[in-house]
């Protein structure tokens, strides 16, 4: 779209530009979020600048536009809004029993993964824990903002354990892909 402008025989160009779409905190800028169009040549230049990594939350994308021809056109700017999404869970481990006297003898864990993030994420979910790998939590629907999930695995009390009086291990859940909401 092309107007005259008021004040002069120029006329001043109209760019198209979208709000693109929520990313996930870490995704650098690019031309998939900085792609302002125009009818006319010219060149865009846009802030924040590609390969930007943007703060979780909304934030406002500028693009000026500077058309070829200045003798005919006018410099516009245009503004795009974006929101920068951040997936994050957090894991509680409950052991039961804690205490244990024999080879053999049976620790139940329980993990709950909490969505702690601002976005719904999609399932499945697994916990990987170093004494016996990894384990899926179930994969219904969708995990939203808030909620959480639960799932429990048992360990064995080895002779090593009673050794050495203890079971230390870590866990940690992981989402297999980062499928957003």
């Amino acid at each position: 779209m092309n107007f005259l402008n008021a004040t002069s025989n120029k006329k001043t160009f109209v760019d198209f530009w979208h709000n693109p779409a929520d990313i996930p905190y870490g995704t650098p800028l690019s031309s998939t979020q900085l792609d302002a169009t125009a009818s006319v040549q010219g060149t865009f230049a846009y802030t924040p600048p590609a390969g930007t990594v943007l703060d979780v939350g909304m934030h406002t994308l500028t693009t000026t536009f500077t058309p070829t021809d200045t003798a005919d056109y006018n410099t516009v700017q245009s503004t795009a809004s974006i929101n920068v999404q951040n997936p994050g869970l957090e894991i509680i481990k409950k052991a039961s029993p804690l205490t244990y006297e024999d080879v053999g003898q049976i620790i139940t864990y329980t993990y709950t993964v909490k969505n702690v993030g601002n976005v719904d994420i999609k399932k499945p979910i697994t916990v990987t824990n170093d004494k016996f790998s990894t384990i899926t939590i179930p994969n219904s629907n969708i995990l939203s903002k808030g909620s959480s999930v639960t799932k429990t695995h048992t360990y064995k009390i080895t002779q090593a354990d009673i050794d050495k009086r203890s079971v230390t291990n870590l866990a940690y859940a992981t989402v297999h892909s980062m499928d957003l909401q």
